[in-house]
């Protein structure tokens, strides 16, 4: 066998122990499955580790929540707060077989006193989270309720429907301060 011949050989057989040795790395090391990773937590969140709960066809987990923001801003817009924003990470699994719509507008935040507030237009429009959000067969889709609530309210639970129809999912907050940002 001729020089060239196997160094070509050898080349060969070192990019594919290479790739070999690349992937089982990565295998190895690569975070958990998207059923068990908390997607979209920012600086100053409560990570929130619920379990799914149902609504319909709709699975539904809180990953994380963040109040007590006096503004947010946006690519073409800013907002300051009534009272304090308070942004709920969920993620919602289409269990069914056909699309889905889900309406943003009948998804609530449950405050300390029993009252129930729907996602303020504003921020959800700044934040480009879709008021009905499609979701296709079996899919996946994580969003960003933000919520205005009253500067001394506290957040106590979510109730997330599939449709208006459906009995809510709700999950419990942890409790949280909030320093005023």
């Amino acid at each position: 066998m001729g020089l060239r011949k196997t160094t070509a050989i050898t080349a060969a057989l070192g990019l594919l122990a290479g790739a070999g040795a690349a992937a089982g790395t990565a295998a190895a090391l690569w975070p958990g499955t998207a059923k068990d990773s908390v997607p979209y937590v920012y600086e100053g969140d409560k990570v929130v580790d619920s379990a799914p709960v149902k609504s319909a066809f709709l699975e539904v987990r809180v990953t994380a929540y963040h109040c007590g923001l006096a503004y947010i801003t946006g690519t073409h817009a800013e907002y300051y707060a009534h009272g304090q924003l308070c942004r709920v990470g969920v993620r919602l699994d289409n269990q069914q077989l056909v699309t889905a719509n889900i309406d943003s507008r009948i998804q609530k935040i449950v405050l300390a006193d029993g009252t129930e507030l729907i996602p303020d237009d504003i921020p959800m429009q700044i934040k480009r989270q879709e008021q009905v959000q499609q979701m296709g067969a079996r899919n996946i889709v994580v969003l960003s309720y933000w919520f205005d609530i009253p500067a001394d309210a506290v957040p106590v639970a979510v109730r997330i429907r599939a449709t208006p129809e459906a009995p809510p999912a709700e999950i419990r907050l942890p409790k949280a301060t909030w320093d005023r940002q």
